[in-house]
């Protein structure tokens, strides 16, 4: 039978690299982590469509539920010559029940051209959408265990950096206005699942707090430090709980870029006294936080006037909470860079 199988998969996010478990052609390297090209059957996205949504795949499917890979979805396109379609019955019959089979007209452009694929195939794609395997025979026959594997690679990995800004282009997400979708849609639940983890790293980051604690470092417990961090759980709590996705996107996105920079910071200071010389960029650090704390005060004020469907009362308490850091931070900047540098004079 000559059947054509793809693997749409709606998973965790992917940090893998290339992996002897990558089979590929000599022209598909080039296509990792890249968007599979926009294809239809009859009118049908079958990739869009099944985003987010879990289905099976016989023995595979069974496995993979046993170890908790659940949130799968598989599909399978059948060929586009004579013969393949005349099989195509007997191929339905044959796939595990609840998995869609397509099948593509003569007329068509063949999808497996735009995907750069060939018959019998299996191509992993992680829930942003990006291709993180293509693996062709004789690797893709399912008792073979390169399959599995890809699959769990693509699942408990960040191949891809499928993260807040991805989520939020696939969905179109505004930068000047947009309302949460408080629906069950696959994107929906992504974009709140990924403000879950941001909350979950802002609990990460009170162990900073913890820590200044217990090595008795008291001059490093600023109020600025014990408000800015004891804040933010309670902020993302509710943000998570009530407005998970919408405005609350550009928050996460512009905090996530900040830290990384000042984790980085932080990192090479802890190499040792050797590195001082690597971090005179201290103060810029500090101007960084409060370009954010700028841009949010601005994107909340504006939203506050504009007819926009985002709870007027959660930009109301991220409009004052940043008048505060920015307040706060302002302080912390003069009396560490602008009062010592007058002092000298």
């Amino acid at each position: 039978m000559q059947a054509l199988w793809a693997l749409w998969l709606s998973a965790f996010p992917a940090l893998l690299g290339a992996s002897p478990l990558f089979v590929e052609k000599e022209s598909s390297g080039s296509r990792i982590c890249k968007p599979a090209p926009q294809w239809e059957i009859d009118g049908k996205t079958p990739m869009k469509d099944l985003l987010g949504n879990a289905a099976r795949l016989g023995d595979l499917r069974d496995k993979l539920v046993h170890g908790k890979l659940t949130n799968i979805s598989f599909l399978v396109v059948n060929e586009q010559d004579s013969q393949s379609r005349a099989m195509y019955w007997e191929l339905k019959r044959r796939t595990a029940q609840g998995i869609p089979v397509y099948q593509q007209s003569p007329l068509q452009n063949n999808v497996w051209e735009l995907l750069e694929g060939d018959k019998d195939d299996f191509l992993v794609y992680d829930r942003c959408g990006y291709l993180t395997f293509h693996i062709v025979l004789p690797f893709s026959f399912l008792h073979y265990p390169y399959i599995e594997a890809a699959i769990m690679a693509t699942y408990h990995k960040n191949m891809c950096n499928c993260s807040f800004t991805a989520s939020s282009w696939l969905a179109n997400y505004s930068l000047l206005c947009q309302p949460v979708d408080y629906s069950e849609k696959p994107l929906a639940m992504r974009m709140a699942r990924v403000c879950w983890w941001f909350y979950f790293s802002k609990v990460i980051e009170l162990t900073d707090t913890m820590f200044f604690i217990l090595r008795k470092k008291n001059n490093q417990l600023t109020f600025l430090h014990v408000y800015h961090h004891g804040t933010m759980i309670f902020n993302w709590w509710a943000g998570v709980k009530y407005v998970a996705g919408g405005q609350s996107f550009l928050i996460g996105l512009i905090n996530s870029f900040v830290h990384v920079v000042m984790y980085m910071y932080y990192g090479l200071a802890a190499l040792g006294p050797q590195m001082q010389k690597y971090l005179w960029w201290k103060r810029y650090l500090t101007s960084l936080q409060l370009l954010q704390f700028f841009i949010v005060t601005i994107h909340t004020a504006f939203n506050l006037y504009a007819d926009c469907d985002f709870p007027d009362s959660m930009n109301m308490v991220v409009f004052g909470y940043a008048l505060s850091l920015i307040a706060l931070f302002s302080n912390f900047y003069y009396k560490s860079y602008l009062s010592k540098k007058t002092k000298m004079i």
